[in-house]
């Protein structure tokens, strides 16, 4: 610390001559200084507690350390707080929670699969379709491919023309090697297969080869109308509940069969049931089973609908107005006629029931005398 020193001022006004001497004399002056000099020493720690701030020490002294009593311990840095801050706490929360739900869903995975295993249906089913089914628009989907025929592109068109002319080469071979069977190939009419010489073939004129282009195409979209029924029937909730509903009872069936099979026979003769309840199928593997059936039904039916496309296109029939083929409305007209009998006959049944069931009386008035006497009289000739 600095030595403290009087004021100038004060030195200046006690060494003026308005002062008497003989009242401040120099030795007594260097006295009161020394004294202060050496009180301040003694409490040089006050000026660290009122000094506003910390005086730096020159570069060529040392400073002094304060003196303290024994009894009064020098003071430490407070040490760093292992407490976590909250931002800490939060993310610490947070893993903890993930790594719980992980944990739940890998426990969770793991009974579904033990449970699919013990029903046999561990597998995935597919939902692709089963050959020989062919769609050549199946890489549109169904809202595209109707437009897709009703504005055919050149591509299109252009295998249209190669199928009529494919046609026109197989027509012309069948003719060739039996006209007496294939001779509707070239003409409207039955020719006369009395001649020498059997009636040449006949090419197809322009109007032939763009009639037989628009056959095909609506034979094509004959078979996409009814390849998006079949999508639609089956991919519908209703279907899927009668699929689901239909699996339950088969598998109730099963499990009160197999109960039947445990009956216990007593000693008088009798079977009395086993305790035992039918299993319900769980939710997981009724959904698989039922997505299973519903693929397996879509299939068979875009099958059955190929082979049927198959024989309509080898028999190459013409359309009616209602945009049905001949073969298809032979079998309408049979169908109607099937019925109309069907129902007559079972209005000459009831008729004939009734008739059993009246009574005398009942049956006199029913009957037309004025019908019978006509046709029973004899008429003068």
């Amino acid at each position: 610390m600095p030595r403290p020193r009087v004021c100038t001022h004060c030195l200046q006004a006690l060494s003026s001559p308005a002062y008497p001497r003989h009242f401040f004399r120099v030795d007594a002056l260097t006295s009161v200084g020394r004294n202060y000099e050496a009180s301040s020493r003694g409490m040089s720690w006050l000026s660290n507690i009122f000094a506003s701030k910390p005086s730096s020490p020159s570069a060529g002294t040392q400073p002094e350390p304060p003196n303290t009593p024994a009894s009064q311990k020098p003071t430490t840095a407070p040490a760093p707080s292992n407490k976590p801050t909250p931002e800490l706490k939060l993310q610490r929360a947070l893993e903890k929670a993930a790594e719980k739900r992980n944990a739940l869903a890998l426990s969770q995975q793991k009974a579904l699969e033990q449970e699919l295993l013990r029903w046999g249906e561990s597998t995935i089913p597919s939902s692709q379709t089963e050959l020989p089914f062919q769609n050549p628009l199946d890489h549109l989907p169904l809202s595209e491919q109707k437009n897709y025929l009703a504005n055919p592109p050149n591509e299109y068109i252009a295998t249209l023309e190669e199928r009529a002319r494919l046609r026109e080469t197989w027509e012309k071979d069948m003719f060739l090697a039996d006209p007496l069977t294939y001779w509707k190939f070239a003409y409207a009419t039955k020719p006369d297969f009395s001649a020498e010489e059997l009636p040449p073939w006949q090419s197809w004129s322009p109007e032939k080869r763009l009639e037989v282009m628009e056959k095909y195409r609506r034979y094509d979209e004959r078979f996409l109308n009814r390849v998006q029924r079949i999508y639609t029937a089956h991919d519908s909730p209703a279907h899927r509940e009668i699929v689901k509903a239909g699996i339950i009872r088969a598998e109730r069936e099963k499990a009160l069969a197999a109960q039947e099979k445990k009956k216990t026979k007593t000693t008088t003769g009798k079977k009395i049931n086993a305790v035992e309840e039918p299993v319900e199928v769980p939710p997981r593997v009724l959904e698989r089973r039922a997505f299973r059936t519903i693929v397996g039904q879509r299939n068979n039916a875009l099958n059955t609908v190929w082979y049927t496309h198959l024989a309509e296109v080898r028999a190459f029939e013409d359309f009616t107005e209602d945009g049905r083929t001949l073969d298809e409305d032979r079998k309408r007209k049979r169908n109607m006629v099937k019925a109309q009998r069907i129902q007559e006959s079972k209005r000459i049944k009831n008729a004939l029931a009734s008739w059993d069931k009246m009574t005398p009386e009942g049956k006199a008035e029913k009957v037309d005398w004025g019908a019978i006497n006509a046709e029973t009289s004899i008429t003068p000739t």
